[in-house]
């Protein structure tokens, strides 16, 4: 009897943490979603304090045949300047996002293809400017909270 009562008492935990396990990752999904809506607010209001709290101390970003590391205040300053020199008129995801978490749900990774259109202020024909890019976002849970520490980012210029 004991032998029954046990293992009806494993069984039941385990579905009890199973569904535990689904609920904390569709909060950490949605969580993720969220950082995701952040940055594409961020760039279409050209407004760097949206997303500013979405960054690690250190970025490493692989981009044009480079890996480099930049501090949360030298991205920050590169968005800045980059967002006071266009104006974006799209900034859109083609495909849905692709996000995974990891067993333990304190690592994500999310693949991105976005197409981005804008105007360089600095262009008197004021031309509008298309790209298409495709991102992985690499993120890690620090305290309660998602921080994007790696991003490998390739793009497609339309002419």
């Amino acid at each position: 009897m004991n032998r029954i009562v046990t293992f009806s008492t494993v069984i039941v935990f385990q579905i009890f943490t199973a569904g535990c396990t689904k609920s904390n990752n569709a909060s950490e999904l949605g969580m993720l979603k969220m950082q995701h809506a952040k940055e594409q607010q961020a760039h279409l209001a050209n407004n760097v304090s949206l997303f500013k709290d979405i960054f690690d101390d250190t970025l490493c970003q692989t981009k044009n045949g480079e890996v480099s590391y930049l501090t949360r205040e030298q991205v920050i300053g590169r968005f800045e300047n980059y967002f006071t020199s266009v104006e974006f008129v799209k900034w859109e995801d083609v495909k849905e996002p692709v996000y995974t978490l990891s067993a333990d749900a304190t690592l994500a990774h999310i693949l991105v293809q976005k197409h981005v259109e804008l105007i360089d202020k600095n262009d008197s024909t004021r031309a509008i400017q298309k790209t298409d890019f495709a991102w992985a976002e690499l993120w890690k849970k620090i305290n309660g909270q998602w921080k994007l520490y790696s991003i490998t980012s390739t793009d497609k210029i339309d002419k």
